[in-house]
C-alpha cells in the first residue's frame, strides 16, 4: 500500500485540483442523523483560486495512493478567506441533510409496519429505503409525531427498538445496533486494528448506569384498562421508562432495548491511528489487537470517525463502543 495519502473532491461536477494547495481535508462520519462534516483548508498564497459558492456539492472520496473510498456528498455552508498567508476555509455538511428533514411535522401512525413507516419517510424525501429484516415488520399499535421532525422522529422509534436510523448516500437506513449486519443480513467483516499501527489509545470501563440491574417499562392492558409492568435484566435497582407503551409487545422491545444502551455504554475506546483507514465508518465491526486481554476480547463497533489528511500524511480518530 502507498504511504501517500491520496484524495478527490469534486466541486460541482467538476475535479477540485489541488495540487500542492492542500493545506488539510478532514471528514468526520457520525452515527445516527448528526450530518456528516467535512472541512478543507487550502493555500490561496497567489490568489489564483477561486472561493466556492454556498450551496455548492462536493464530492469526496480518500485513501492510500490511487485506493480511494467514496465519502459521500456535502453541502458547502460556509467560506472564509484569511491571510497572510491568505487561504480559503470551507465547511460543509452531508448533502443528504439539506432537504428540510429537520422540519418538524404532525403525524399520527396507527397500525402499520416499521417498514411501511421508514418507507413513507423515505419516499417524502426521495431517499431509498433501506430497513433490516429484522425489523421491517414490526407493527406499532400507534405512535404520534407531534411537532417533531422526520429525523427526532426515527431516532426516538429507533431506540425504542435498538435500532439506529441514519441517512447515507441518500439511503434511509433502519438498522439493529450492534448485529454487525448489512440491510440484506449478511454479516459485515470486521476490521482488524493492531495497536502498532495506532499513536494513542484510551480505553474506559465504567458503569455509566451507576447501580442499575435492570429496566422497567409499562404498557396499557386492553382488556382489564389497567397499567400494567415488564422488566428485564435482574432485580435490583431497575430503571423506569416513562412513556406508557400500547401493548406488552412494545413495552419489552423498549426495556430491552433500552437495557442494552446502558451495557454498551459502559465500555469504550478511543484510537489516533498513525495510519487512517478509510474503510472505517459508524456500525462497522472491529478487532483489535496488541492491548490488555480485556480490552483484545471485547467486540467493539464503530462509533463516530473523523479522518485527517495533508500532504504530508493520513490520521484518524476511532470512537469505539461495545458491541455485546
Amino acid at each position: 500500500m502507498s504511504r501517500a495519502p491520496g484524495w478527490s473532491l469534486i466541486l460541482d461536477g467538476g475535479l477540485l485540483s489541488l495540487d500542492g494547495r492542500l493545506i488539510s481535508l478532514s471528514i468526520t462520519d457520525y452515527a445516527g442523523f448528526q450530518a456528516d462534516d467535512l472541512r478543507l483548508s487550502i493555500s490561496d498564497h497567489d490568489g489564483a483560486v477561486a472561493l466556492p459558492k454556498k450551496g455548492a456539492v462536493i464530492e469526496a472520496a480518500i485513501g492510500w495512493g490511487n485506493v480511494l473510498i467514496p465519502k459521500g456528498k456535502f453541502t458547502v455552508d460556509e467560506v472564509t478567506h484569511s491571510g497572510a498567508p491568505d487561504k480559503i476555509d470551507v465547511s460543509a455538511k452531508s448533502a443528504d441533510f439539506s432537504q428540510g428533514f429537520a422540519e418538524q411535522t404532525d403525524k399520527s401512525w396507527h397500525q402499520q409496519t416499521i417498514g411501511q413507516i421508514v418507507i413513507t419517510i423515505a419516499n417524502k424525501r426521495g431517499w431509498q429505503p433501506k430497513i433490516h429484516q429484522d425489523l421491517a415488520n414490526i407493527k406499532i399499535e400507534h405512535i404520534d409525531q407531534t411537532s417533531e421532525s422526520d429525523a427526532h422522529f426515527l431516532t426516538r422509534l429507533g431506540k425504542r427498538y435498538d435500532a439506529l436510523a441514519s441517512v447515507k448516500d441518500a439511503k434511509l437506513l433502519f438498522m439493529p445496533h450492534g448485529k454487525s449486519e448489512s440491510v440484506s443480513g449478511s454479516k459485515l467483516s470486521a476490521l482488524m486494528i493492531e495497536r502498532q499501527k495506532g499513536d494513542q489509545h484510551n480505553y474506559r470501563n465504567a458503569d455509566r448506569g451507576g447501580k442499575v440491574t435492570g429496566v422497567r417499562a409499562f404498557y396499557h392492558n386492553q382488556k382489564s384498562g389497567k397499567r400494567k409492568k415488564v422488566e428485564v435484566g435482574k432485580s435490583g435497582y431497575r430503571r423506569q421508562i416513562r412513556a406508557t407503551y400500547a401493548t406488552k409487545a412494545e413495552a419489552q422491545a423498549a426495556a430491552k432495548a433500552k437495557w442494552n444502551e446502558i451495557q454498551r455504554g459502559k465500555k469504550s475506546l478511543s484510537l489516533t491511528l498513525a495510519f487512517g483507514q478509510a474503510e472505517l465508518f459508524p456500525g462497522l465491526p472491529v478487532v483489535v489487537l496488541g492491548f490488555k486481554p480485556e480490552i483484545d476480547a471485547q467486540k467493539w463497533l464503530v462509533k463516530q470517525v473523523t479522518h485527517n489528511l495533508s500532504d504530508s500524511g493520513y490520521t484518524a480518530q476511532v470512537e469505539l463502543e461495545s458491541g455485546e
